[in-house]
């Protein structure tokens, strides 16, 4: 059953859609979205997810996207193709993507920023372990805090700006 806000293909369907053999995955976690949300109202937060989604599916094309799920509020697991593909270009043409959307948004915080952006992780897992880190809820914990954990040291490395993380466990 499809997400009924985005259209795309949701943890239920998970399992069909991971392909065999050793898929990198990118897990594209929209920053900070609660202030967007919270600046701007649900409406523009949810305008967002689905302008967000239809770029992944425009790009999918180009860059040896697989299946797109939505697997979380302001999260999308994107499998990609096991064969020919850098997953770090891959996540990297994302970022710029979702950059290129400028879609509006400040943070009090950080008024340098001005545009919705998104970090990604890149994971390196067998097929069966992608299906194990999600369940029909959402995310199992472990591995969200593992994203949420990989996510935060690279912001603070990078000076607050999001950006592509690599999972190299």
């Amino acid at each position: 059953m499809p997400d009924l806000l985005t259209g795309l293909p949701s943890l239920r369907d998970l399992d069909a859609g991971v392909a065999d053999g050793d898929p990198s995955a990118l897990i594209v976690d929209i920053d900070s979205f609660i202030w967007l949300n919270d600046q701007f109202g649900h409406e523009v937060g949810d305008q967002a997810l689905v302008t967000i989604a239809g770029e992944l599916k425009r790009i999918s094309r180009t860059i040896g996207m697989t299946k797109i799920f939505r697997v979380a509020g302001n999260t999308f697991l994107v499998v990609l193709s096991a064969v020919g593909l850098d997953a770090v270009d891959a996540a990297s043409r994302v970022v710029e993507a979702v950059r290129a959307l400028e879609i509006p948004y400040r943070r009090s915080d950080r008024p340098d920023r001005t545009c919705l952006e998104v970090n990604i992780v890149v994971l390196r897992l067998t097929a069966q372990e992608l299906s194990q880190c999600f369940k029909a809820t959402g995310i199992v914990s472990s591995y969200e805090e593992r994203w949420g954990e990989l996510v935060y040291r690279e912001k603070v490395r990078n000076g607050g700006r999001p950006g592509v993380v690599v999972d190299a466990r």
